[in-house]
């Protein structure tokens, strides 16, 4: 009877002891499983963190870009103005600057044709 004893705790004690290994199989294997569910959630999150950036990136971008293309635009008509508004004071004083160049011309030949004699 004492053997049977015996050998009832020793089939206890064995299946304790696998439990115990199926229960540590389980937990490394759960353990596992948390791991790569982190793992790939923080995957995820850099991701979406990135996206986010990219998006705030460009919409600041856009907006330096269009404050950009707008003070060019000023400058370029800014530049035409006073490309016209030369060009009409180049035309009111056309005439009075060619004979002015025609007078220091015909100057300057006088005064040469003095220094020949």
């Amino acid at each position: 009877m004492q053997a049977k004893m015996i050998e009832e705790t020793l089939k206890k004690i064995i299946e304790i002891d696998n439990k115990s290994i199926e229960v540590e199989s389980l937990a490394i294997k759960t353990e596992r499983e948390k791991y790569d569910e982190l793992k790939k959630l923080k995957k995820d999150m850099e991701f979406s963190i990135m996206k986010q950036a990219r998006k705030d990136a460009k919409k600041k971008y856009d907006v330096i870009l269009d404050q950009a293309r707008q003070e060019a635009k000023s400058i370029e008509e800014n530049g035409d103005a006073e490309c016209e508004r030369l060009n009409q004071l180049l035309e009111e004083h056309k005439e009075e600057m060619v004979e002015k160049v025609f007078i220091r011309l015909f100057e300057v030949v006088m005064s040469q044709s003095k220094d020949l004699d």
